[in-house]
């Protein structure tokens, strides 16, 4: 059986303050601690609401094992953390294991690409509107089903690219005058990339009035 170890700390309730500090104890040996200082955490867990017994089963742990303590410094108010070898009592700092090399670190995996839907105009591209005589406006809406896309658009006959965004879409439709045509890419932008839709192409044309009839 594993031999059970701890760090040479004694702790007062109700705040969990260093009382004393044993000599030649694994926390005397770091002399980072001062009586009067607060237990805030024990590894990642916060025991400033947890009783004295229940800290003592976070600290004490089988000899030889790594313990970060977290402490509120009596002077500077200022949170510290110390990694500390547990130890048994009676034993020499000279007399325990080396601890396990720390295990080497893993490539961080490749961010994952996100799929960012096609943008749709809405009346459909192709549309023609009927004559507007001077007095009819007539507008195009974009809508991109991906949620976090923004909506680039251009109508000066090149699509919007990473490099060239063009006009970001705002909402309210974009006004046809005459025969116009639209290209509209999605795009998603994360820390580590911008991910894009296809560059769709739109063109709309307004139908000519009728002919007047001649007069007599």
């Amino acid at each position: 059986m594993a031999k059970r170890g701890g760090i040479g700390l004694g702790l007062a309730e109700p705040e969990l303050k260093v009382q004393y500090i044993v000599e030649g104890g694994p926390a005397a040996e770091a002399q980072a601690f001062d009586v009067g200082d607060k237990l805030v955490a024990v590894d990642d867990t916060d025991v400033h609401l947890m009783r004295l017994k229940d800290v003592a089963t976070l600290i004490v742990g089988e000899e030889g094992t790594q313990v970060a303590i977290t402490v509120e410094k009596i002077i500077t108010a200022e949170r510290k953390t110390i990694i500390l070898t547990r130890r048994g009592a009676g034993t020499k700092a000279s007399e325990m294991p080396n601890p396990p090399p720390p295990e080497p670190e893993r490539p961080a995996s490749p961010p994952k690409a996100i799929f960012v839907e096609n943008p749709t105009f809405d009346p459909p591209p192709g549309h023609q509107f009927p004559p507007s005589f001077g007095w009819t406006t007539y507008t195009v809406t974009i809508e991109c089903a991906t949620e976090e896309a923004e909506i680039r658009y251009s109508v000066d006959g090149s699509p919007p690219t990473r490099e060239r965004p063009g006009t970001m879409y705002a909402g309210g439709g974009i006004q046809v005058s005459g025969t116009m045509t639209i290209y509209a890419t999605a795009m998603v932008y994360t820390d580590s990339a911008t991910y894009t839709s296809d560059a769709i192409r739109a063109t709309y044309s307004i139908a000519d009035p009728p002919p007047q009839p001649s007069t007599p």
